[in-house]
């Protein structure tokens, strides 16, 4: 069976989607030609994930970057503390 890239691209993007929805997006900056690639999502996110204040007058990468940082701190520290009194 042949199949063409831009076939093998829309099954790739079909599955990401499927796993996104059933697990969410914690670790959604590992999609293939997303956005999360972008060096502005990876500022806002470091900027986000190490508790630094969001920068100003930023695009929506940015933006998205810093949300996804924030969640992964917030979900480290709440299993962190879980961890620390089971």
């Amino acid at each position: 069976m042949k199949i063409t890239k831009s076939k093998l691209a829309q099954i790739v993007q079909e599955e990401f989607t499927a796993v996104l929805k059933e697990y969410g997006t914690r670790h959604a900056g590992v999609g293939l030609g997303s956005k999360a690639t972008s060096k502005e999502y990876q500022r806002g996110y470091q900027d986000g994930k190490y508790g630094e204040p969001a920068a100003s007058d930023v695009g929506d990468d940015y933006d998205a970057g810093y949300q996804a940082g924030r969640d992964d701190a917030d979900a480290d520290a709440e299993r962190d503390y879980e961890m620390g009194h089971s």
